[in-house]
């Protein structure tokens, strides 16, 4: 098995623990959705694409083991888990991949936000900015991206608004997202 599909174990509420082939590359969209007594995996080092949403709400995984092998990874793809809720306020990464930056919602918006992507990060996950958006004015005020960046995904509008000016560096490979969106089920 080199592929895991399309929520291939979702709802599976008594799951608790998996063992991943070492020849698999992708774990799929939503493939763990909503496994809630999950609480432990080690990804391989043979993963390279973890899908959109493939451990959301999985709320007891709480330990994972991610390799710098991972070079995509969807959107959400951790939103739920007791891993993403225990990650410190800010730059939040799975293997070589900016995930999200996570925003402390205690802070007052007028205090303006400068993230420095570590050099060595090969792409940015979609939404990875989502939550410093939902305030009356998004105190991400600066971006720096490093020349090891390949991919960028899924960026929204938002994420590019204001003084952040590097839509310049935004250049899709239509080839790859259609293959992508094919395989993660966009």
């Amino acid at each position: 098995i080199t592929y895991m599909g399309f929520e291939a174990f979702r709802d599976c509420s008594n799951l608790t623990s998996v063992t991943f082939s070492e020849g698999i590359t992708n774990i799929g969209t939503k493939v763990f959705d909503n496994c809630t007594s999950l609480t432990s995996i080690v990804i391989p080092n043979t993963v390279t694409s973890i899908g959109a949403h493939a451990f959301v709400a999985c709320s007891n995984l709480s330990s994972i083991t991610i390799p710098e092998s991972v070079v995509d990874v969807g959107v959400e793809a951790f939103a739920g888990t007791a891993w993403y809720n225990n990650q410190d306020y800010g730059e939040v990464y799975v293997g070589k991949v900016f995930y999200k930056y996570k925003y402390d919602t205690t802070k007052p918006s007028y205090v303006k936000i400068t993230v420095v992507i570590k050099d060595g990060t090969v792409s940015i996950s979609g939404q990875a900015f989502r939550d410093t958006y939902y305030y009356p004015a998004s105190p991400l005020r600066t971006i720096y991206i490093p020349k090891s960046i390949r991919k960028i995904f899924n960026m929204e509008t938002y994420e590019l608004d204001g003084p952040l000016n590097h839509a310049k560096y935004v250049i899709p490979d239509l080839n790859y997202e259609k293959k992508r969106n094919k395989i993660m089920h966009y």
